[in-house]
């Protein structure tokens, strides 16, 4: 008899849902599994037409997180009687964690959820133990227009913006952890120019000295004390010391950093022995941010990656390693 798996969703936003698989019992094991990705790049295989090449299997999202997803699917058709088992899949991880984030804040099964574990079938087929924080910041900064001609005269608003965010990225890239790697500070998004359109967007005017600025900033941060107040006052200050205003429009993600000690996952590390495999640790040095991690924090348990080898994330020609996909299935059965 195999296992009889009921669906719980909740509304994200319009059509889009996060669903809860699970099979009725208290949750003692908790799959991950985000299904967006990001916008396809094209490069020598077509993205949305799966492609096999000796050991690869090339698509969209065969990496990150497609492969580890089919692996989880293929082990669970095989598994009778599961006792504890749920399986989350959840939108916008690629975006602005809006699925995560909803299920943290009202998480589906509140009685049930009690997992020991939670994983994330996507890796290096590795276990993956750790991530960077995450911060995101948008801001508009005011500065003075003047005529190009006589540029001492105004206040560049491009200029100050992207000076002072050098600034503060060197300093963010000083603060590291031994585990962990270096934080570091990406400017993702700037557009400048003179007053504002009807669009409410900064005009482009090759004859006046750009006043208005408006700039978006990730930060991965490794330690604790980087967090998005901290990253905001070091903004703040670098702007003002130019002689220009700012505000700060919006904070999108205020994330921590956080380490998982290999000790903690011995259920993982268990089910790859009896898997005839030996576990191996990726480094958590210098990764991006997980938000299994805000579920893991809520509820206060360890958190995994795990998935099959792939590689080219987020770019042209993603694929996964065909001869690491059985050896996934068989570790999730075991678990």
């Amino acid at each position: 008899k195999y296992t009889k798996l009921t669906i719980a969703n909740q509304v994200v936003e319009k059509s889009r849902k996060n669903l809860l698989i699970h099979d009725g019992h208290s949750i003692s094991l908790l799959f991950a599994c985000h299904m967006d990705t990001t916008p396809p790049q094209f490069g020598k295989y077509q993205p949305l037409r799966p492609t096999i090449k000796n050991d690869r299997l090339y698509g969209l999202g065969a990496k990150d997180m497609k492969g580890g997803t089919a692996c989880l699917l293929s082990a669970v058709a095989e598994i009778k009687n599961t006792k504890g088992l749920a399986i989350l899949f959840y939108v916008d991880e690629e975006l602005e964690l809006l699925g995560m984030r909803n299920f943290v804040n009202k998480p589906l099964l509140p009685k049930l959820l009690k997992p020991k574990l939670i994983i994330s079938p996507e890796s290096q087929f590795v276990i993956g133990h750790g991530n960077r924080g995450i911060i995101g910041l948008e801001y508009k900064v005011t500065g003075e227009a003047a005529h190009s001609a006589r540029p001492h005269e105004g206040l560049n608003a491009i200029t100050v913006s992207t000076e002072a965010f050098a600034e503060i990225a060197q300093k963010i890239t000083t603060m590291q952890h031994p585990k962990l790697g270096n934080s570091v500070a990406t400017l993702t998004y700037l557009i400048g120019g003179s007053g504002l359109t009807k669009n409410n967007r900064p005009e482009r005017r090759m004859n006046v000295v750009p006043n208005v600025t408006e700039l978006d900033f990730s930060v991965r941060t490794s330690v604790q004390k980087l967090n998005a107040p901290y990253v905001d006052k070091l903004f703040k200050k670098a702007i003002t010391i130019r002689g220009a205003s700012v505000k700060l429009i919006r904070t999108v993600h205020n994330y921590p950093a956080q380490y998982i000690s290999p000790h903690h996952l011995k259920p993982l590390t268990e089910s790859i022995i009896e898997s005839g495999l030996k576990p191996q640790f990726g480094s958590p040095h210098n990764r991006g941010y997980n938000d299994v991690a805000m579920i893991a924090n809520k509820l206060g348990v360890p958190y995994a990656n795990f998935g099959p080898r792939g590689g080219n994330n987020h770019g042209p020609d993603e694929y996964v390693n065909i001869k690491t996909l059985k050896p996934t299935v068989q570790i999730f059965k075991t678990l």
